[in-house]
């Protein structure tokens, strides 16, 4: 972000304190915040500059009056500032070159030329000929009060983007001490230095006052004092901010999803959860990951009938990816809602692209507690034969009792010694289940077991 030369008060000082801090650190981030700042990678070129201004009283910086400027500076001064203005940076560079050989004499007049070209290598982002050009025009000793405090804090601004925040600190405090009344961009330029310092405290409470004494808070300073509340999990007060953000600026998702990643760290999942379903009924929430992440707001917030909803027309018209894993939460929503056809309906599209026999399994499971027996014989039997699935004996019981209720006492026997195989923490159960088989095989088919009788009988004879 590149902003017009001006000259003055800091908020005209060749770069805002927030514009700055946004080249130099970025702005508060998304889902779910991560840091607030981001080292831009600069000039690193050093430069033989004293960055001390030598000492000077308030009053005397006061009392300094500005000389009469010659016309033809005046005009070629002009012409130089239009075309900053135009982000013409080369042209007034090259204006100011040959202006400065001619102010050799005159030391005011020199300031102002030093002053302007300190400006325009700031705005072109070549720090190091900043400080020296800026530096220079201050070291003169001839800029009446306003000029110095803008150079003053311009080198401010220039040393934190050559990331010198231990100067910078020196600097804008020299700043502050011969400011009359520091304006609200000042204090957050300063909050930038200390966060960069990893101070985030002081940081925190040099941009809460600059808020405070703005009737309009710009975005980022609120948006600062959201990172710095949360890096010092004030996660209340970040919250309370971020309500202010997404009130003011509704339409940039990043609010919503920074303050529903805020309830839930303080463990309001029902705020979470109504902030998110604010921003989709806003048309707020885009991408895949937004509404994924507010059906599971929904299942887990106890309300999957709307997170079934939700899914089903977000995969029917392509928002979200018609993906094996999406079918399957699809499934486990319309099941919490117990609308169990949907359920085996979403089911039966997941299994069909797993790599697994797990949706089989809860297809099947279904249909055992519907008492389908038949249905629950074939889709347990299906999770079986496809494999890699976790836990198996609980499948193989599910199995077990299908058959047993379709009376096929064998292989239900058979399913009870498989569950048996895969873990012995079944083992008492399935006995009892084995035992209680072979009890109702043997009412359902006596004759069975008195052939099997007859024939132990005959084999017990042939032997004596």
């Amino acid at each position: 972000m590149t902003e017009s030369v001006e000259f003055g008060t800091p908020e005209r000082s060749g770069m805002s304190a927030t514009a700055l801090a946004e080249r130099s650190h970025g702005t508060c981030k998304g889902e779910h915040m991560g840091s607030f700042l981001k080292t831009l990678v600069l000039v690193t070129t050093t430069l033989s500059v004293s960055f001390s201004m030598a000492a000077i009283s308030k009053s005397d910086l006061k009392n300094r009056r500005a000389a009469l400027t010659s016309k033809g500076t005046h005009r070629r001064l002009s012409r130089a500032h239009s075309l900053m203005a135009k982000d013409k940076l080369s042209d007034a560079i090259e204006v100011l070159d040959r202006l400065l050989a001619s102010t050799e004499k005159r030391p005011h007049e020199k300031a102002q030329v030093l002053q302007a070209l300190g400006f325009a290598y700031a705005q072109k982002e070549n720090y190091p000929k900043a400080l020296k050009y800026l530096q220079e025009a201050v070291d003169l000793g001839s800029l009446p009060y306003n000029p110095t405090m803008s150079t003053l804090y311009t080198i401010s601004q220039v040393l934190v983007a050559q990331e010198k925040y231990d100067l910078a600190l020196t600097r804008i405090n020299e700043w502050f001490s011969l400011a009359d009344e520091p304006s609200a961009d000042a204090f957050v330029l300063k909050a930038t230095i200390y966060a960069q310092k990893k101070k985030q405290k002081e940081a925190l409470a040099l941009v809460t006052k600059a808020i405070d004494m703005s009737a309009k808070p710009k975005e980022s300073w609120l948006s600062f004092a959201v990172a710095m509340n949360y890096e010092l999990e004030n996660f209340k007060e970040a919250g309370r901010l971020l309500e202010k953000l997404a009130g003011l600026y509704p339409e940039k998702k990043k609010y919503w999803k920074q303050l529903a990643g805020v309830y839930l760290n303080l463990d309001n999942n029902k705020k979470a959860l109504a902030t998110m379903e604010l921003a989709h009924k806003g048309n707020y929430l885009e991408q895949d990951s937004e509404i994924m992440n507010l059906v599971s707001l929904f299942i887990y917030g106890g309300i999957p009938l709307k997170g079934a909803r939700l899914l089903e027309a977000a995969l029917a018209d392509g928002t979200v990816k018609k993906t094996q894993k999406n079918y399957e939460i699809l499934g486990d929503a319309w099941a919490q809602a117990e609308e169990m056809d949907k359920a085996l309906v979403a089911y039966d599209t997941s299994a069909k692209m797993a790599e697994d026999g797990r949706i089989f399994a809860k297809q099947g499971r279904i249909y055992l507690e519907q008492e389908k027996w038949k249905e629950a014989d074939k889709y347990l039997s299906q999770g079986l034969a496809k494999g890699k699935i976790k836990n198996p004996q609980h499948i193989h019981m599910a199995l077990g009792v299908a058959r047993f209720n379709l009376k096929k006492f064998d292989s239900a026997k058979a399913s009870f010694i498989e569950a048996k195989k895969a873990s012995k923490k079944v083992e008492s159960q399935a006995n009892q289940w084995i035992s209680y088989v072979k009890a109702e095989d043997m009412r359902v088919n006596p004759e069975k077991f008195a052939q099997e009788d007859d024939e132990q009988e005959a084999v017990e004879t042939s032997t004596l």
